[in-house]
């Protein structure tokens, strides 16, 4: 069953962690689900990851997944829903950023995205009753598509690669939301971003009905 969700996730940080050295806290919470990261920061653009995902109807912890070293992902499946998460550590600054789905035979019951990059960051997500590409719905089709401009820094700089952007689809194929994934700093990520939300989509259908959809896209920064 569908279930509609208003999600803001909030992130908690002391102003004393701004050079990110100290291990800090990261949370989000939704109607149903809570998200915690306790972040211990390794240098290099590192960090170990202890998180805490919570039943808010019966506070009860559901999973405590750890990541760190070369793992930043982690499924499981818990009474029929099945439990993604995925941390980023990004060099260019001393942020983090989680994303948390939560889905049940394809449908988004709980989405959580949170981090931090500086004191009092907050980010917001709503997927509501989306579906999330996969069998039962297929991969959105773009009929329109806008290039991302190259930011001068960026192409001064040289840097090159890709952006993946977490993206909801309403049922007439505009671009609600965008979300960063995984970033590449030097203005590229705006870039992208302002670039796809003028992106237009056939609708996707699900039995003969659109719906809306959560998928994710990646956009490639390449030097001519």
């Amino acid at each position: 069953m569908r279930t509609a969700l208003s999600l803001i996730a909030v992130l908690v940080a002391a102003s004393a962690l701004a050079q990110a050295e100290e291990p800090y806290k990261v949370e989000a919470r939704g109607e149903r689900y809570a998200l915690a990261l306790d972040v211990h920061p390794l240098g290099d653009g590192k960090a170990e990851c202890d998180v805490s995902i919570t039943d808010l109807s019966s506070n009860a912890v559901i999973w405590e997944p750890h990541l760190g070293g070369k793992d930043y992902k982690a499924a499981k499946e818990i009474d029929g829903q099945r439990y993604q998460i995925e941390v980023n550590v990004h060099r260019s600054s001393p942020s983090v950023t989680a994303h948390l789905v939560i889905e049940r035979q394809g449908v988004i019951v709980d989405s959580l995205f949170a981090g931090w990059r500086g004191p009092s960051h907050l980010l917001q997500i709503n997927a509501s009753g989306a579906y999330l590409t996969g069998v039962e719905v297929k991969g959105p089709q773009v009929v329109r598509r806008v290039d991302p401009a190259y930011p001068a820094e960026a192409r001064t700089s040289g840097v090159t690669g890709i952006v993946i952007l977490q993206i909801l689809i309403d049922k007439t194929g505009v671009v609600r939301q965008v979300l960063p994934l995984k970033e590449l700093g030097h203005g590229l990520d705006e870039a992208a971003t302002d670039a796809v939300k003028q992106w237009r989509f056939r609708p996707v259908t699900l039995n003969d009905k659109p719906v809306d959809v959560v998928s994710n896209l990646t956009v490639r920064f390449i030097l001519r």
